[in-house]
């Protein structure tokens, strides 16, 4: 397991630059024009958190670590995961990949980017080290946001969303019952929650399913 020594850097860095961020427009990067540089972002993503921490134009660096930061499954494992052609991120084995993850959560919840969170599960599937820590703060994110993250779930295609539900209950140890968080769903949106029900069972008895 990785150390996380700048945690409590982050999380104050983020209680500063929370002000500034407000009178930022946050847009997706480019890789929705399918144009998303691997390499240039991970460079960019290391060189901007290192400036924030350093207190070194605070604003533009979080604006462009947040526009560097991949905002699709494929491109968050091109960075930080392990292909299946043996190839590893950029980020993959950094020490500060997990500051890097988690900063950048702490971001999307505080300027109410709900959706750039909720579309990193889509298309998903479990790995170890980072993919397995996006899925762990993906539930707490999904757990302490239920109804920004319904409403964003909402938004999904049919096949998006059972992906994001598949993504969410994939790994190696299958969970034995249904989160509460998404229990508590069947009373808010039962359209999602039977998806999630049904990925649910799927999770724990894919031979059947």
């Amino acid at each position: 397991m990785k150390l996380r020594q700048n945690m409590k850097k982050v999380s104050l860095y983020t209680a500063l630059v929370t002000p500034l961020l407000i009178l930022i427009s946050f847009y997706t990067y480019s890789e929705k024009l399918e144009s998303y540089d691997v390499e240039s972002s991970a460079k960019c993503i290391d060189s901007a958190f290192s400036n924030v921490i350093s207190r070194n134009d605070i604003e533009d660096n979080t604006e462009s670590f947040y526009q560097c930061f991949p905002k699709t499954f494929d491109n968050f494992v091109s960075v930080f995961g392990y292909s299946d052609l043996d190839t590893t991120g950029p980020l993959a084995e950094n020490d500060k990949a997990y500051d890097f993850i988690d900063f950048f959560f702490e971001l999307s919840e505080s300027n109410g980017h709900h959706d750039d969170v909720i579309q990193l599960g889509v298309e998903g599937s479990w790995q170890i080290d980072n993919v397995a820590y996006l899925q762990h703060l993906l539930h707490s994110f999904v757990t302490k946001n239920l109804d920004e993250s319904l409403n964003e779930l909402s938004k999904l295609s049919p096949r998006e969303l059972e992906s994001f539900c598949f993504f969410y209950f994939d790994g190696q140890t299958p969970l034995k019952e249904m989160p509460k968080e998404l229990s508590a769903l069947k009373e808010k949106n039962l359209d999602v929650y039977l998806v999630a029900e049904s990925e649910f069972k799927r999770s724990i008895n894919p031979i059947q399913s």
